[in-house]
């Protein structure tokens, strides 16, 4: 298990993981920006007014601003000072720094460096505008009254928007850990030594972006039919729909930018993976989360050109990490 740890751990040292990791991240803020854009819309189009209909992306574009601006990263980093217990979950060293030690660590500062970036930057986001939810605003919060109202009831108002930040932004990360009993035990199984050193050496990576591919998606309008969305919606509140629709929306304009790419000479005649702009060919599968929906189109609408070892890479993304993980698909 050592012996397994510490391979993963190295496999984010390398320069190239990391630049594919925040890629992927600024990808992911990016969609999470046309998102909120588009529960903007819908929130305007239920009646609620322009400026809270819209608080969502207005508040990502305040916060992106903020992480280029010394002034506003010492605000935040003053506020996450003041809640010592949200900071510590938001920040939560991963697995590789614990197990690679001084060197490790110093070989894995690229890969740190651009993750607690977006970290920050996804809390920031969600958190201004929970508060803005509940009538407080963060510009006018002092350190004081910060650590006091986190040290109050865990479902306060103002706790409930903190966890909720946190949660955004791990989930912005790929590292929001599973909720519920069942989605722990496929974690902790994927966890194993063996299960890490055959397939996806990142699990909780694995199971964020199959989680993301689903919600960002049509199957993710399938989650309107909670009784608890129907029961919201038929009272009139659609607090929750909103937030859901606006996902499979999103999603569906994401698979058919796949589609576009697929039927187009950039990929008709290439692996699902692959997108051919002149002389270069780009390989989309390092991106797992979002270069998965160019196998989802063809496996959609032309499996004849998949055959099982597409599916298994592109369902476990074990050609995540190149000449890593591919055990099984090298015997396939």
């Amino acid at each position: 298990r050592k012996v397994e740890s510490t391979r993963r751990a190295f496999l984010t040292t390398q320069m190239a993981t990391a630049a594919r990791n925040g890629i992927e991240q600024a990808a992911r803020f990016t969609i999470t920006g046309v998102t909120d854009s588009i529960e903007g819309v819908l929130n305007l189009a239920v009646g609620v007014k322009p400026k809270a209909a819209f608080d969502n992306i207005i508040q990502d574009v305040i916060a992106l601003a903020n992480r280029v601006n010394p002034k506003g990263r010492a605000q935040l980093a003053q506020a996450l000072d003041a809640m010592p217990l949200a900071s510590a979950r938001l920040m939560h060293r991963p697995v590789a720094e614990l197990t690679m030690g001084k060197i490790g660590n110093a070989l894995n500062k690229l890969n740190s460096v651009q993750e607690h970036f977006y970290r920050k930057l996804g809390f920031e986001a969600r958190f201004r505008a929970n508060l803005n939810k509940i009538g407080m605003k963060f510009d006018d919060m002092l350190p004081d009254q910060l650590t006091e109202l986190s040290l109050g009831p865990k479902n306060s108002p103002f706790n409930k928007a903190v966890e909720n930040a946190i949660d955004h932004a791990l989930e912005l990360t790929y590292a929001r850990m599973p909720k519920g009993s069942e989605s722990s035990a496929v974690l902790n199984f994927l966890n194993h030594p063996l299960a890490t050193a055959l397939g996806n050496p990142f699990p909780r990576f694995w199971m964020n972006s199959t989680r993301m591919l689903y919600e960002y998606n049509p199957t993710g309008a399938l989650s309107l039919f909670k009784p608890s969305i129907v029961r919201g919606a038929a009272s009139g509140d659609f607090s929750k729909a909103i937030p859901v629709l606006s996902k499979a929306t999103a999603g569906t304009f994401l698979l058919g930018a796949a589609g576009a790419i697929r039927e187009s000479q950039y990929g008709e005649e290439q692996p699902w993976y692959q997108i051919r702009v002149g002389e270069k060919v780009i390989d989309a599968r390092p991106f797992g989360a979002t270069g998965r929906y160019l196998f989802l189109w063809d496996a959609i609408f032309h499996p004849e050109r998949l055959d099982n070892t597409d599916y298994f890479e592109a369902l476990f993304l074990v050609g995540r990490v190149a000449g890593t993980g591919l055990v099984l698909t090298d015997l396939m």
